[in-house]
């Protein structure tokens, strides 16, 4: 996750990944964001993790 240090007009970040999870095979969303205060020094995170679907298991990939 690299999301910007709090700077004058930066208001609000979002950063979406999507990954596989080894244990479940499941594909996640996971989505980090940042709110940044009108002081330019605070701010709030929130994360999101968002389970889409299971992947496919084949010989051909890495997923299972």
């Amino acid at each position: 996750m690299t999301l910007d240090l709090p700077r004058k007009n930066l208001i609000k970040q979002i950063l979406i990944s999507y990954e596989i999870e080894e244990d479940t095979n499941m594909v996640v969303k996971k989505t980090h964001t940042r709110n940044y205060a009108s002081d330019g020094v605070d701010y709030i995170d929130h994360s999101t993790s968002e389970p889409l679907f299971v992947a496919a298991k084949n010989e051909e990939n890495e997923f299972g």
